[in-house]
């Protein structure tokens, strides 16, 4: 039967919409199942029920294949219905979809068939002894309800159709495997007895009937809500989750870890887990990812000048650890334009990466530049840089002033110039006139 490849109760994971991280540890599980034995297929027909179960957890279980669901009969009467059905016909779970899945009690035989009870029952007779008296009890019991013409109208679980197509679970109340000592005597008798045999687990659907009352099958509800609640710990492995994809994207691309994380991430919501292992857990996990954040160390806040209306500025990172890591590099200003935008740079292993970084400016004067390093998934790694920028150099609106100033102060030079010399040339004029002379 495949499992969960760590344990997992399929409600408390129902209850925080986490059933897709069921179904991977579930298919994981199936994986290693069948590595280890490879001649033996797994299966998903039966579901033990050792735990109480939702109705959204018996939907998800449905929905990836089981067939039908075993559940000892003190869980069903603490969980599902202070009557019991009977314990050799399947009663149909209603499901939240309106679908169905059948789901059988365990017989009261399994208390003699644990090791402790079979130890018992082995000092008062021999296993073929105890077999017989058995499946004589089987029988009978079988022979009176086929006699049954009319079923008891108090009686939910009654059934309104005789039928010989019953079965009964050898299990223990725990729903762990029988004592084989009395399970082998009771093999050995039940091959010579007609209508009584031995049959997997996996094909009690098609030979076991459903209970009927009024002709319709017998249905049960499940609880809303069952198993422990998991809220708070999806909170902080979902916390946890976020930090690590910021981490992992400072590394390359073929780096094994952001995978490993995310393994190791999926099984902690496993309710085989205490709070207190997941919180070591995710410990470790977050110094890994704060050992690659601190490794890159920004510079400290400069002061720059340009000369002209475009330029550049270096700014220097180091990186302490021996491998590389990539951030972001995000600029704003009032007064100065970044032709490139965001940078996105890899900063080599153990050393200094110089990043240069066009600029240009829109006036004169001294501005403010805030530099964001973050992680390429948008983390910051440190506080801002805050750079000052001076701008010396005439630009835009100031080169227009001052090509009109200097075009007035030649238009007045010119005009002062034609002035004089009209006056130069009447003066000249006048002396040479034949009136001027005495």
């Amino acid at each position: 039967m495949a499992l969960p490849l760590a344990p997992l109760d399929i409600s408390a994971a129902a209850a925080v919409g986490r059933t897709d991280a069921y179904a991977r540890l579930l298919v994981a599980g199936e994986d290693l199942l069948t590595a280890a034995v490879p001649t033996t297929p797994s299966r998903r027909d039966i579901w033990l029920a050792t735990d109480p179960l939702s109705a959204a957890g018996a939907q998800e279980l449905r929905d990836l294949g089981v067939r039908f669901v075993v559940m000892p009969s003190e869980l069903f009467l603490d969980t599902v219905s202070p009557r019991l059905p009977r314990t050799d016909q399947f009663v149909d779970i209603e499901l939240p979809d309106g679908g169905t899945l059948a789901l059988l009690v365990v017989d009261d035989l399994a208390m003699q068939l644990t090791a402790e009870a079979a130890d018992d029952i082995l000092t008062k007779a021999t296993p073929t002894e105890w077999a017989v008296q058995t499946i004589a009890t089987m029988l009978v019991d079988q022979g009176q309800r086929e006699q049954q013409s009319r079923p008891n109208a108090n009686d939910d679980f009654a059934t309104t159709q005789r039928s010989t197509k019953l079965s009964r679970v050898l299990t223990t109340p725990a729903l762990q495997a029988p004592d084989t000592r009395l399970l082998t005597g009771l093999e050995q008798l039940a091959a010579t007895t007609p209508g009584v045999r031995f049959a997997a687990g996996s094909s009690l659907t098609g030979v076991t009937d459903v209970q009927t009352r009024g002709g319709q099958p017998v249905t049960v509800e499940l609880p809303e809500v069952a198993g422990p609640s998991l809220t708070a710990r999806i909170e902080l492995i979902d916390s946890t989750t976020l930090k690590m994809l910021s981490a992992a994207s400072m590394l390359a691309d073929d780096d094994p870890r952001p995978t490993e994380w995310a393994n190791e991430l999926d099984a902690l919501i496993s309710t085989g887990y205490s709070d207190d292992e997941i919180e070591a857990a995710t410990d470790d996990l977050l110094a890994e990812a704060d050992h690659l954040k601190h490794a890159v160390r920004l510079p400290e806040p400069f002061t720059f000048t340009l000369t002209g209306r475009s330029g550049t500025i270096e700014i220097r990172m180091e990186n302490d650890i021996d491998e590389p890591l990539d951030v972001l590099l995000q600029f704003s200003s009032p007064k100065v334009n970044f032709p490139q935008g965001d940078r996105l740079v890899t900063l080599r292993p153990n050393g200094e990466t110089s990043v240069v970084v066009p600029v240009e400016a829109r006036s004169n004067g001294t501005s403010s530049i805030v530099v964001e390093v973050s992680t390429p998934a948008g983390e910051l790694l440190d506080e801002p840089i805050s750079l000052t920028s001076r701008v010396t150099g005439l630009t835009g609106f100031g080169q227009v002033l001052t090509a009109g100033f200097v075009l007035v102060l030649i238009t007045w030079w010119f005009t002062h110039w034609r002035s004089k010399r009209r006056a130069a040339l009447t003066d000249d004029g006048r002396d040479r006139h034949p009136s001027a002379k005495q």
